[in-house]
């Protein structure tokens, strides 16, 4: 069978416009889904946008709170060296109070203690100035009662190594029955002490006496004068403590 031209051609041109129709369907769709899906990538492009924007917030909070803390740390650092500073400064100073204390205990017990020679003491002391007989002295004393009975020792001390005692002038003395009278020493502590124009005779039995006694664990001054009551003697000042 065979088809008239104008019914192909009528067929084509049905075609044709088909096609077209087709073409711009197509078309369309295409922009259509393609703004759908731009819009979506601009909406997920802008949900991003606005997480990462939180996140750099939430980072930057983060910081400043770190930032914080750790202004913190060093503060209290700080403070906790400062602390143990303190602390070392009173344990220091409760130290140096304890010592203080200490000491202050140990000099009311020695003032407490009377002074005292023991019998291998005064030995010693008798066998150091021994080798100096006949040594005149003389002894004064502070007007209580722990100075006279130490002054009565060392008196007893010197007499057992040959010295000699000689009455010790003066108008206020402390007269002993039987004894010879001790001086009233004024000073503090205990010293022996000769004039100067005796040294070339007396001065060595002084160095020895003197040393003797440091030697047991006494104070003693030792020293010369210019003037006093009795120059040819080595004088025993024993005073209060």
């Amino acid at each position: 069978m065979t088809w008239p031209v104008e019914l192909w051609k009528a067929i084509f041109d049905w075609g044709t416009v088909i096609l077209v129709s087709l073409t711009v369907l197509t078309g369309a769709g295409a922009l259509i889904t393609g703004k759908i899906i731009g819009d979506r990538q601009d909406e997920k492009i802008a949900e991003l946008n606005k997480r990462a924007s939180e996140a750099d917030k939430s980072a930057a909070d983060f910081a400043h709170r770190t930032a914080g803390l750790e202004k913190d740390a060093a503060t209290a650092k700080r403070d906790a060296e400062k602390f143990k500073s303190d602390i070392a400064s009173a344990n220091e100073r409760a130290s140096n109070a304890d010592k203080a204390a200490a000491e202050a205990k140990l000099e009311l017990e020695k003032l407490k203690t009377p002074r005292m020679l023991t019998a291998e003491q005064q030995h010693r002391i008798e066998d150091a100035i021994r080798q100096f007989p006949k040594i005149p002295f003389d002894i004064s004393a502070g007007a209580d009662p722990e100075a006279i009975d130490f002054a009565t020792q060392i008196e007893a001390m010197l007499l057992n190594a040959g010295w000699e005692e000689i009455d010790i002038g003066g108008t206020i003395n402390l007269s002993r029955e039987g004894k010879k009278s001790f001086g009233i020493a004024l000073s503090k502590g205990l010293s022996a002490e000769i004039q100067q124009a005796r040294r070339f005779d007396l001065l060595s039995p002084l160095d020895i006496l003197v040393g003797a006694i440091r030697k047991e664990g006494f104070e003693i001054d030792g020293r010369m004068t210019l003037t006093g009551n009795t120059p040819n003697a080595v004088h025993i000042r024993v005073g209060r403590k």
